[in-house]
């Protein structure tokens, strides 16, 4: 992989852009809204939820509640997200620019405040 300093300017100005907005933690109609892990790499969903295993409620294979709450799925990068809304994102730095804009970035509109590149 090489440095796109075109590619990391536009990942902060991603960054910025959801770190400024207010976002919701909470549906507005039929919507779900939680948050949001989306990588291909098996060992980033396990540290995360080695990084958490304290403050986990309920863990399952996709997805793990935590004790204040939060609930965070990992994001099928091949499935469909239809109707989900992420009030936080870890997007990994690896992932595919076409469904980083046209799968994850729809799904952060008008909820997300707290976005972050793993």
């Amino acid at each position: 992989m090489y440095f796109d300093p075109q590619w990391e300017q536009r990942k902060k100005k991603i960054s910025d852009y959801f770190s400024k907005q207010e976002g919701q933690n909470y549906p507005c109609s039929n919507q779900i809204v939680l948050c949001g892990f989306a990588t291909d790499d098996n060992n980033k969903w396990k540290e995360f939820i080695n990084q958490n295993k304290n403050n986990i409620e309920i863990l399952r294979e996709r997805e793990v509640r935590f004790k204040n709450g939060e609930k965070w799925i990992r994001i099928p990068i091949s499935k469909s997200v239809r109707g989900y809304r992420y009030y936080k994102v870890k997007v990994d730095n690896n992932i595919d620019r076409k469904f980083l804009e046209q799968i994850i970035l729809p799904c952060c509109a008008h909820y997300c405040c707290e976005f972050e590149w793993i």
